[in-house]
């Protein structure tokens, strides 16, 4: 046989077997309490689409004691959640959910009403922080019940005002926990110094990291405030793939693409904070000496246990933790 038909004869073997499929790559079992959430609610999306359509057909006159009815429901539950403890799977807690998502397609249609809705949709996620201190976040029904809480109420927040550009709320505000670390004022909101910056980037790493997720979320980083007791500097501690551990001011941050920032501080009530309440400025006092001292390069393996290199909610996390917090329970 001649030496090219040979060769032929090897490259469409080779090509044949690339041919055959290969077999589907057989994935890990999720870890208990894993695996992805699901709302299987499908037909209440399309009930409540239909109530919007309604809703603006009807004009805000006809709609209004609909939506003072709704908001006012919305907020009976939420004194009776205030009056006691209730347990994750408590069905008032499904209740308040209904609720909530009820009266939102007729908010859409009022524009005047928004502010209402979103104050009220403040007083939800107080309430049920406040209830989940006493719940164990090591079982699924109490993730669930978080994300279908807290993520969901926000949804039908910005659900109502997409209908209603004009009307949007751009800062949505929480319960101003108290703290007596040292303080300053960016874009008109007061930070304090070990306060935590959870933020959604705009890159497409962002959306993956944001919505790669069991409880696809809203966020794909996070940064740690400190403030110079004596000039007031703020400077944000932060984790770049590129780069590993750095620091920007604050005017270097917000500089960065952000879609939403979110502010998170410590509870003043922790006994931690009750025995020193510096402790968030310690915290983060130290990360920015552990940054400036040399370089820390960013934690690919995401080992946690290892502070010799950090991923961004590490940077916070590992701050916190040698001040003896744990900030990610569960």
């Amino acid at each position: 046989m001649k030496p090219a038909l040979i060769v032929g004869a090897i490259c469409v073997g080779v090509l044949l077997l690339l041919a055959v499929p290969a077999p589907e790559p057989r994935l890990p079992e999720a870890p208990p309490g894993g695996g992805a959430f699901a709302w299987n609610q499908d037909s209440l999306w399309r009930a409540l689409e239909g109530d919007f359509a309604a809703a603006r057909a009807a004009g805000c006159t006809a709609t209004g004691p609909e939506v003072e009815s709704g908001l006012a429901l919305v907020d009976r539950v939420l004194d009776t959640l205030s009056s006691r403890a209730v347990a994750s799977t408590d069905p008032l807690l499904d209740s308040l959910e209904r609720r909530f998502f009820a009266v939102g397609p007729a908010v859409a249609a009022c524009p005047g009403r928004m502010r209402d809705y979103v104050a009220l949709s403040g007083r939800l996620r107080e309430v049920i922080k406040d209830q989940s201190r006493q719940w164990s976040h090591d079982d699924v029904r109490t993730r669930q019940r978080l994300y279908r809480s807290l993520y969901g109420a926000r949804a039908a927040v910005e659900e109502a005002m997409l209908q209603q550009p004009e009307s949007t709320v751009a800062l949505l505000s929480g319960r101003d926990e108290p703290s007596a670390t040292p303080s300053a004022v960016v874009q008109g909101v007061v930070i304090h110094s070990g306060d935590i910056l959870v933020s959604r980037g705009g890159y497409p790493t962002s959306a993956l990291i944001a919505r790669g997720n069991d409880f696809p979320g809203n966020f794909s980083h996070i940064g740690l405030v400190h403030v110079d007791s004596a000039t007031g500097a703020v400077s944000v501690i932060e984790a770049h793939i590129e780069v590993g551990v750095a620091i920007a001011s604050a005017e270097s941050y917000l500089r960065d693409k952000k879609l939403r920032l979110m502010v998170l501080r410590p509870r003043a009530d922790l006994p931690q904070l009750v025995a020193d309440p510096l402790l968030p400025h310690h915290a983060a006092s130290r990360m920015l000496e552990r940054a400036r001292e040399g370089h820390i390069p960013y934690d690919f393996a995401m080992d946690y246990t290892n502070p010799a290199s950090l991923f961004c909610s590490e940077v916070a996390s590992s701050a916190y933790r040698d001040q003896g917090i744990a900030l990610w329970m569960g």
